[in-house]
């Protein structure tokens, strides 16, 4: 396993399963989430990081022991839901809740590589095609992937397929790179300029950026199986970001810079929520908040404070020949 944490907190593991593959390999699958992830007592490899004192909302792994039959222990996820002088009381992610544990009982620093776990059966989910982008030079397509009927906080994986159509090598049945992640994605855009660099959008809000030259290629890794790519940036959960789905997603040059020559630090990345705003982000600061942004909010003619206050966004676009001045299309028929 390697660890890996979220956007909102989580630990994520990439996780080697006991089951064959059509190939006769062993399974493997990135980005489990903690949540779907139990330990046997007897099997847990000792973490010799020291836990300091713990707060309420860290996600453990807490040891709990069922009644009956079976005594079998486990290591199962959960929450700090109070804090005592010496233990603390833990919120499993079934909700019940273990009183009295101590410092000794709790899994706080994540798991080990080799860690012997044990976890849900690992399924093929069903996602659809949620868009698609070419780069600049017409020589790669993305696709993004995601599901579409998702009501409240996002549980589906997502990921987007990169086909690089020049290469010697293609097959449309195999793309060229994947950059998986732990929720669907909506939305792709490469760069305009640089044919490596993309944005995506997700459902759980974030804004996210990869290099494809981040990784190093080589004829074997080209010919058989696809590159996975880790994200370069991804937008943090603050009080500025978006807290719905990203609908769309966008580059637009940044007319106040004073480069005269075009890069990736010319371009700002536009983003739309159903949350009713309208941020533009700069790599420059690697994404760790927008620059600025808009609020889709109702009328102003009445002074009353009118729920929603705001329209939820679903996709913008610029003006010919002026990039500062959008229009945004909402939901309900507003523009």
């Amino acid at each position: 396993i390697k660890a890996d944490k979220t956007r909102v907190g989580d630990r994520v593991y990439d996780v080697e399963y006991e089951i064959l593959d059509n190939n006769n390999k062993n399974i493997k699958i990135a980005h489990v989430k903690e949540d779907y992830i139990r330990i046997p007592s007897n099997q847990y490899t000792v973490n010799t990081r020291k836990s300091q004192h713990l707060n309420i909302g860290i996600r453990v792994f807490a040891l709990y022991s069922k009644n009956g039959k079976s005594k079998q222990s486990y290591y199962l996820p959960g929450v700090i839901e109070d804090v005592h002088k010496s233990t603390y009381d833990i919120r499993l992610y079934n909700n019940k809740i273990i009183e009295g544990l101590t410092i000794d009982e709790i899994i706080s620093n994540g798991l080990l590589i080799d860690q012997i776990i044990e976890t849900k059966k690992p399924i093929i989910p069903k996602l659809s095609c949620t868009s698609c982008a070419w780069n600049h030079t017409g020589s790669s397509i993305a696709i993004s992937f995601g599901e579409y009927n998702i009501q409240g906080w996002c549980n589906s994986p997502g990921c987007i397929a990169i086909w690089n159509i020049s290469n010697r090598y293609f097959n449309p049945q195999q793309p060229t790179y994947i950059l998986d992640h732990s929720s669907s994605i909506n939305v792709v855009k490469f760069h305009p300029e640089m044919p490596s660099i993309l944005v995506g959008g997700t459902v759980d809000g974030e804004v996210i950026v990869w290099d494809l030259n981040s990784v190093q290629l080589s004829t074997s890794s080209l010919s058989y199986n696809a590159i996975t790519v880790d994200p370069l940036y991804i937008s943090p959960a603050n009080e500025f970001s978006h807290k719905e789905p990203v609908m769309n997603v966008d580059w637009v040059i940044d007319m106040t810079s004073n480069d005269q020559h075009y890069s990736n630090h010319n371009y700002l990345i536009t983003s739309i929520g159903t949350d009713g705003k309208l941020l533009y982000w700069t790599l420059n600061n690697k994404l760790s908040h927008p620059i600025k942004g808009y609020l889709l909010s109702p009328s102003k003619s009445t002074k009353k404070s009118v729920y929603p206050l705001a329209h939820g966004g679903i996709t913008f676009s610029y003006s010919y020949g002026d990039n500062t001045s959008n229009k945004s299309s909402k939901p309900n028929g507003y523009l």
